[in-house]
């Protein structure tokens, strides 16, 4: 049994909305164009202090269900279970929270701890985790104390996980692994040597909760340093998606957000991160639909809104009963609460505005929602009085449910954070690794300074003799890693060589910019148009076809080798990219340059092709063509070598360019830093024309 890629778990304290609760979610659906597997969850804490059964919340869901003939998946969620009360959530549950947070901490057998780590010992030294800038430095000090720290309450995790699949089957049940209770967020490095242990003791987790840096207080915002969180959750997408390449753990595992409702700051950045890296999520919005009852009694009628205030002022008077069982997830300022004097001056919209998670609002009060969050246990108290409640108002109540689900969580965690979050920079370019053939060229230094400037890495291969001078001077000058290696990327062996010398130097190839290339004179036509007048050694008839090999597999052949040798990093970190560097002749081939205009127009094939043939792996493909640029193979066709003026041909360019003017090298950078940043994430196999409207113009 695997669960699908987005899946919501819609907690439900009195087990009444379940139909409001699915029909936000297939809003969601049609709206955003995500669909989101419910699962109605609910610890058993919960169900002690409301008097409830799990089965009810299976008779919740399965009611809603065929309310609304959904026929797609859902599950019905055990939440935060042990041993000790796992037995009465096994019938009703097909999803279960294996909260370990308790045992974390405790010490591991000793024996335990050595066979960890042995079985782990090939990770000790440095650790690259694809797509983490910088390596961990693992020792088997570091090993031995995250085991003694983690081992144990991962063993826990298995004895629950086997009880469970002993009474109901294997395949017949999602798990959930929880560790997000604790004080410190675990680190990438526990992250991956916990999913170790959990593939040692054979538990197929499908979603895993972790504790992230910062306050994640029930019911309302998030509270710490975004940009850290930010850089944590990252992280741990990517460590899972080693993991599970590494240990074979199951390949939709996914992060599992606790207390995620109402994180409203922090979901466009999940939402943005998700897509970028193309993973699921599990969130877990368990106390804001009771909230959502409270604000819809309030709004119903006015005896409604005298009950919901009859719960605040109750729960004043029991305040350490209600919050110390929550100290870690609540932060509730006493002198900012409302006395009961003044909440009984209230209409229904103050009530509701005090309460409604609208920070925008000036009378939006988190303590005041933070205390109503955790008194749920005064409602089902005045249960008489508040089952009759919610089956009276139970449209009004939908209302609010439906809105605050789809509205204010998944509008933010999807529709707003391909645009509102989006960082329109290339900062994600910084610290990565980029290979550039023929980058001390003219129009190759303009790009290698550009992605300099971005704060890329570089490794500039050409056959230049003072390649590692250069590399050392751009270094010095931008700040960076760069290092210039002497090579022909007609040579293979050659190209493996460097690859090695880039490995050493600097780690992991990201991206490859192919820019090694140029024209001859020997590969040239002197005729533009042949005539029979024409002397044959002048036109086609007359190539040096050693010429035209050397210009055709220097543009061509050194973009196919580079290309074959440079991208292996790319295929085992699942992700990378590849900028080859063609030319307005691959469109429209130009007169006199056979060769150059035959491999130009085969690198745009190739691009294409090679595009497509690597588009699952996560590599992708793309090309610049440039227009027309003086450089040193071109010089000699375009200007005169006495005078420096336009020949013909140069003028006939210039007439054909709308900017009427040649382009600057320093043109192409933009187009290129796009093209291998994420922000063209959904672009593979095309070709961009830099060229003035060269190729836009006919004419006329």
């Amino acid at each position: 049994m695997k669960i699908g890629k987005y899946s919501f778990g819609v907690g439900d304290r009195f087990s009444h909305e379940g139909v409001a609760q699915l029909k936000a979610l297939l809003k969601a659906e049609e709206e955003f164009g995500v669909s989101f597997v419910p699962v109605w969850n609910k610890s058993n804490r919960e169900h002690q202090i409301v008097n409830t059964v799990p089965m009810e919340t299976r008779r919740e869901a399965d009611a809603a269900v065929k309310a609304l003939g959904y026929t797609g998946q859902y599950f019905v969620d055990a939440d935060h279970i042990n041993l000790n009360n796992v037995d009465r959530f096994i019938e009703a549950s097909d999803f279960f929270t294996i909260d370990v947070a308790d045992y974390i901490g405790k010490p591991a057998d000793p024996k335990d701890v050595d066979a960890f780590v042995e079985a782990n010992r090939r990770f000790i030294g440095e650790v690259r985790i694809p797509g983490i800038a910088e390596p961990f430095e693992v020792t088997e000090e570091k090993v031995r104390e995250i085991a003694g720290h983690f081992l144990f309450a991962v063993r826990e995790a298995g004895r629950i996980y086997r009880h469970i699949a002993e009474v109901k089957g294997a395949d017949n049940f999602v798990t959930e692994v929880s560790m997000d209770e604790v004080n410190d967020a675990q680190t990438p490095l526990e992250m991956l040597f916990i999913l170790a242990a959990l593939a040692d003791e054979k538990v197929p987790a499908q979603t895993i909760a972790p504790k992230f840096t910062g306050r994640f207080n029930k019911g309302v915002d998030y509270r710490g340093d975004i940009a850290r969180f930010e850089k944590e959750f990252e992280q741990d997408l990517l460590v899972i998606d080693f993991a599970v390449k590494e240990f074979g753990m199951c390949d939709n595992l996914k992060l599992s957000i606790h207390s995620g409702s109402d994180k409203f700051s922090i979901y466009p950045i999940m939402g943005r991160l998700i897509r970028k890296y193309n993973k699921g999520i599990h969130i877990k919005t368990a106390g804001t639909t009771w909230l959502e009852e409270n604000i819809g009694l309030a709004v119903a009628d006015p005896k409604a809104l005298e009950l919901a205030k009859k719960i605040y002022v109750n729960a004043l008077g029991r305040m350490d009963e209600l919050t110390v069982p929550y100290a870690t997830v609540i932060d509730v300022d006493v002198d900012a609460l409302p006395s009961p004097e003044e909440v009984a001056k209230w209409d229904a919209q103050t009530y509701a505005r005090t309460m409604r998670h609208n920070q925008e609002d000036p009378l939006y009060n988190p303590s005041f929602r933070q205390l109503i969050h955790v008194s749920y246990k005064i409602a089902a108290e005045l249960g008489d009085e508040y089952y009759p409640a919610l089956e009276k108002h139970s449209d009004v109540i939908a209302e609010q449910v439906i809105e605050n689900l789809c509205e204010r969580h998944i509008r933010r965690l999807f529709a707003e954070s391909s645009f509102t979050d989006m960082k329109y920079s290339f900062d994600d370019l910084k610290g990565k690794n980029c290979v550039i053939t023929g980058g001390f060229g003219v129009i190759g230094m303009a790009l290698t300074r550009g992605l300099a400037e971005a704060g890329v890495n570089l490794a500039v291969i050409s056959r230049g003799k003072d390649n590692p001078e250069k590399g050392e001077a751009i270094a010095r000058e931008f700040g960076i890693k760069c290092i210039g290696i002497s090579a022909s990327t007609l040579d293979k062996e050659a190209l493996l060589a460097a690859r090695d010398e880039v490995h050493a130097k600097l780690g992991k190839i990201d991206f490859l910019i192919n820019c090694a290339g140029g024209n001859s004179p020997k590969a040239t036509c002197k005729a533009e148009q042949m005539t029979m007048d024409d002397d044959l050694a002048d036109t086609f008839y007359g190539l040096d076809m050693e010429g035209f090999d050397f210009v055709f597999d220097l543009n061509f052949k050194g973009t196919l080798l580079a290309t074959m040798v440079f991208t292996q990093d790319m295929l085992e970190a699942g992700k990378g990219n590849v900028l080859n560097i063609s030319s307005m002749n691959s469109f429209r081939p130009l007169t006199k340059i056979p060769a150059y205009s035959a491999a130009k127009g085969a690198i745009n094939n190739f691009t294409q092709w090679y595009a497509v043939h690597v588009a699952q792996t996560g590599i992708r493909c793309n090309a610049l063509a440039p227009g027309f640029f003086l450089t040193n193979q071109n010089r000699f066709l375009l200007t005169d070598e006495q005078t420096g003026e336009l020949k013909p041909r140069g003028r006939k360019i210039i007439a054909n360019t709308p900017t009427h003017k040649f382009g600057e090298p320093e043109d192409l950078v933009g187009t290129m830093l796009y093209l291998l940043s994420d922000m063209s994430s959904f672009v593979t196999g095309i070709i961009i024309p830099v060229d003035g409207g060269y190729s836009a113009f006919g004419g006329v």
